[in-house]
């Protein structure tokens, strides 16, 4: 309750007139807010490592169900504490809120379907290729400096990702690749929006809009027809929603306390702590080509974000 309480805290008075600096120095920051947004950046992506092998073994339920869960869960949840602050999207403001909110329900069912599809670890290397275009992006829009070893990291990233989906790797089909592609492009458009956003609105408005807007999407999208939960699976299908929720929250508030160089970075654990609970629940270590291809990842990745990092300070 103190947690909700207190990502409402965090909202700006003066929303009405955002600030536009979208990325702070480290320096600039107080060290307990550095080591708040670490740590909030940690959770989240722990969270979204069990929500993703949640995902995984949920087999029965469609993508679409598993993020209507999410959005209901999630609504249900933060409705409390957001009631009065909804009509502040609908200010003239809130259209980058908006923008994060389409990108970021696109990404979500990309991941969603790519880890029923193809297993834990491919899918989340290729939502990881978001890096890739939160860089290219902030070069293109925010006209940030780019420097020959973030040219590195992403050749890095691209190899691995393409190796880790070839036949050498886990052979994922064509359409896989383009639906992860598609996604991590979204993803990157919905986390340089989240930056801007997290300045002028609090954690919980974020998330609360987010969910409501997959809520909306994966109702109406056609698909396999839903399952109905029993027993275990209603455990199931709730436990998915509420980690990707608290995740989703743990992820607003990194932002708003970090650089968006340094909260994106934590989030590459994702990958580590996804593959690790898949392998502690399968008893099975991934294969020596799949190591090989998350280390170019988390490398490439490492060599992206040290570079932006650099030419920030």
């Amino acid at each position: 309750m103190n947690f909700f309480k207190q990502t409402k805290s965090i909202e700006k008075s003066s929303w009405e007139e955002p600030s536009t600096e979208l990325s702070p120095k480290l320096s600039s920051l107080p060290r307990e807010s550095t080591f708040k947004g670490i740590c909030m950046g940690l959770a989240s992506a722990i969270c979204f490592g069990l929500m993703s092998l949640i995902v995984r073994i949920a087999q029965q339920f469609p993508t679409s169900q598993l993020m209507f869960a999410r959005g209901v869960i999630g609504v249900l949840l933060l409705s409390p504490f957001v009631f009065r602050d909804i009509p502040k999207l609908i200010h003239s403001n809130s259209a980058v809120l908006w923008l994060r909110f389409g990108a970021g329900a696109v990404a979500s069912f990309s991941m969603f379907y790519n880890i029923q599809t193809s297993g834990v670890g491919p899918a989340t290397a290729l939502s990881n290729l978001a890096t890739v275009f939160v860089i290219l992006l902030s070069v293109l829009i925010l006209k940030e400096r780019f420097v020959k070893q973030q040219w590195l990291g992403m050749v890095l990233v691209i190899a691995g990702a393409a190796l880790l989906q070839s036949p050498v790797g886990f052979n994922v089909p064509i359409r896989g690749i383009i639906i992860g592609v598609s996604g991590a492009f979204a993803s990157g458009i919905a986390m340089i929006s989240l930056k801007k956003a997290s300045k002028r609105f609090s954690a919980n408005l974020v998330v609360w809009g987010f969910c409501f807007v997959i809520l909306l999407v994966a109702s109406s999208v056609p698909g396999p027809q839903w399952s109905f939960p029993y027993d275990s699976n209603i455990l199931i299908l709730g436990l998915s929603g509420l980690l990707g929720v608290v995740g989703q929250l743990f992820l607003t508030q990194s932002y708003l306390h970090l650089p968006a160089a340094l909260a994106s970075t934590l989030t590459l654990s994702v990958l580590v702590w996804s593959v690790a609970f898949e392998a502690l629940y399968l008893q099975t270590l991934p294969e020596k080509v799949a190591c090989f291809c998350y280390a170019l990842i988390l490398l490439g990745l490492h060599l992206s974000h040290s570079a932006q990092m650099k030419t920030k300070s």
